[in-house]
């Protein structure tokens, strides 16, 4: 089981942590709390940061400035090896030369624990891993997905208050990919011990997570559950990373910051902003637009003709524009049978105030 951290805050905060390489800032003073027992995702693309953040809370490099707290301990210049977690890589770096028990009894047997002992915790986290049976293979007898859950089971075995995990799913295909997400998951329930995870996939965070800090150009943009950083983005950046986004410039918000001045007309917010009488800029996602039939009204209904439709299996989307001249996307489920959004058809299209989120104008390029 894992231990509370003092006096019941994080169990690992970084605070101002940067690091530059000459003239290149790769982190610009990032600042993160991660809870005990939490699944948190670091999500962005190439060139974000993410590995760096966590190659510097692992200990792999050495910040050029700020502190990473461990149970309010500053181990920024701390060891690899004196640092109370582990790492499962990309590669999984297992040991070709040793089979799957004395790859995932390794961190034990460093550190000079009896054989008793690594033999009976080797077989207890390869039961977890559901790796039993497979003690004596090597890492080339063994699947890419199997390979992953040894480098699991080696990272748990030693107990760790945290574990780092760098991409170690990218490697998988689609269809393992999927089962590993869900067994990622399970384990870090089941263990209780806390995982924070790097990915550029957005769909993967969405899975696995409690948490998501998106990055982008070494800085966070946003921290939150899924569900907050989707329907509330609070930058340009996270509402077209994050998903589909419509996203419709040239809107100000009223004084009192009730309503919002758009091309599409005067919305009523659902709850006041903190954009009250600044430039801003409207997000609605593809799926909050929905065709309106006869009778059917909405908080917000235009009209728009249908300009292409593209079927993608589960889903359709169509382009709209609308007799505002505003160009829109729209999703829906598909229908076995016939659809009835065609290209060049006009609709109404409806929306609700709570499915819309104002970013700041200027945050546009």
């Amino acid at each position: 089981m894992t231990q509370s951290p003092v006096d019941g805050g994080p169990l690992l905060s970084v605070r101002g942590l940067a690091m530059r390489y000459d003239a290149t800032t790769a982190l610009a003073a990032v600042d993160l709390d991660v809870q005990n027992g939490e699944f948190l995702t670091i999500l962005g693309p190439s060139g974000s940061g993410k590995t760096t953040l966590l190659r510097l809370i692992g200990g792999f490099i050495e910040p050029s400035e700020g502190r990473i707290l461990f149970d309010g301990v500053d181990i920024a210049h701390t060891a690899i090896e004196a640092r109370p977690f582990n790492t499962v890589f990309q590669d999984y770096a297992l040991f070709p030369h040793m089979n799957v028990a004395q790859n995932v009894g390794y961190g034990l047997m460093v550190r000079g624990r009896p054989k008793s002992e690594i033999a009976e915790k080797v077989a207890k986290y390869l039961e977890i891993v559901d790796l039993a049976g497979m003690e004596r293979r090597h890492p080339a007898q063994l699947s890419g997905g199997q390979r992953q859950r040894v480098a699991l089971a080696r990272a748990l075995i030693c107990d760790p208050r945290l574990v780092l995990l760098d991409e170690p799913l990218a490697a998988l295909d689609a269809g393992l990919r999927r089962q590993m997400q869900e067994f990622l998951k399970s384990i870090q329930r089941q263990t209780g011990v806390t995982f924070l995870f790097v990915t550029h996939d957005q769909d993967e965070a969405v899975t696995l997570s409690d948490r998501i800090c998106v990055m982008a150009q070494g800085r966070v943009e946003q921290i939150g559950t899924a569900r907050d950083i989707y329907y509330r983005p609070k930058s340009r950046f996270v509402a077209t990373f994050f998903g589909d986004n419509n996203l419709i410039e040239g809107c100000r918000v009223t004084v009192d910051g009730a309503c919002v001045e758009t091309p599409l007309g005067v919305i009523d917010l659902a709850a006041p902003t903190a954009l009250a009488g600044k430039r801003a800029t409207l997000c609605i996602r593809p799926e909050s637009l929905s065709p309106l039939s006869e009778g059917e009204t909405a908080d917000m209904s235009i009209q728009a003709q249908v300009t292409a439709v593209d079927f993608a299996g589960p889903v359709t989307r169509a382009l709209l524009e609308t007799d505002a001249g505003v160009r829109l996307s729209l999703k829906s489920f598909s229908r076995p049978e016939r659809d009835s959004i065609l290209a060049g058809a006009r609709l109404t299209i409806g929306f609700t105030a709570s499915a819309t989120a104002l970013i700041p104008a200027e945050a546009a390029p």
